[in-house]
């Protein structure tokens, strides 16, 4: 009986330490499976018009070429047309509205006017006072500070150039998977026991079924709050709603 409890005991302790040995390399290697994940989730989203279009009896292979080909029409539609709008709200947005607005509230607080609003903040807030000028030495050094990043541009480039490498890696994982996604998930499949293989299907299937119902919710979504409260914003007359739209979306 001991020897028996012994044994379970090693048993244990040896699974134990396969899973820190198997969280540890997942930890190290984090940034590739992140990588990964988000080429999966780019090829999903791509494969939509593609199977649209294999619907309609078109070759793979074109559905692919094609499918790419809108997507870059799409975006560079998009930079062209809704782009210098939004660059010119937000540099608005930023430059001059809210500098007028920190100035308003800074101007109703130390006025005393934004209490009659408020009644309950004076209580707690009656000898706090903004000065303007320590707002603007504040300011100056941030500004100050930015303009020291000039001695740290490498670093910034680096991490820039890490960025580009990331999405170029994506795009290509994604150009793989959609070319031939068969491939992998059967490379996949074959790396489960043989006894699984079926139940491994099955989950690959539940997954594909998931991944696309949270991108179609969450794209919608994102649209609908982003496009509602654009049009909110221009029909009560807010100035640069188009860029406030981008941002609730």
């Amino acid at each position: 009986m001991s020897q028996t409890t012994t044994r379970n005991s090693y048993n244990w302790i040896f699974v134990l330490l396969i899973a820190i040995v198997l969280l540890i390399a997942l930890w190290t290697i984090r940034g590739i499976l992140l990588l990964a994940f988000a080429a999966v989730l780019l090829t999903v989203f791509a494969t939509a018009p593609v199977r649209i279009f294999e619907r309609w009896g078109m070759n793979r292979g074109v559905a692919i070429l094609l499918s790419v080909f809108l997507g870059i029409l799409l975006i560079v539609v998009a930079i062209m047309l809704v782009f210098p709008t939004l660059i010119q709200q937000f540099s608005v947005l930023f430059t001059d509205i809210i500098p007028r607005g920190v100035e308003q509230l800074i101007e109703e607080w130390n006025s005393g006017r934004v209490f009659d609003a408020f009644p309950f903040l004076e209580d707690y807030v009656q000898n706090f006072v903004i000065d303007t000028e320590v707002i603007n030495q504040i300011a100056t050094q941030l500004g100050n500070a930015l303009g020291t990043l000039g001695g740290s541009v490498l670093p910034i480039v680096g991490s820039v150039a890490n960025t580009l490498l990331s999405i170029l890696i994506i795009i290509f994982l994604s150009m793989y998977f959609l070319a031939e996604p068969r491939r992998y998930i059967s490379g996949i499949i074959a790396m489960t026991p043989k006894w699984y293989r079926t139940r491994m299907q099955e989950i690959l299937e539940v997954c594909d079924d998931t991944i696309r119902a949270w991108l179609r919710v969450t794209g919608a979504s994102m649209l609908l709050v982003g496009i509602g409260t654009a049009i909110g914003l221009a029909l009560i007359g807010v100035e640069q709603w188009a860029a406030l739209g981008v941002l609730a979306g």
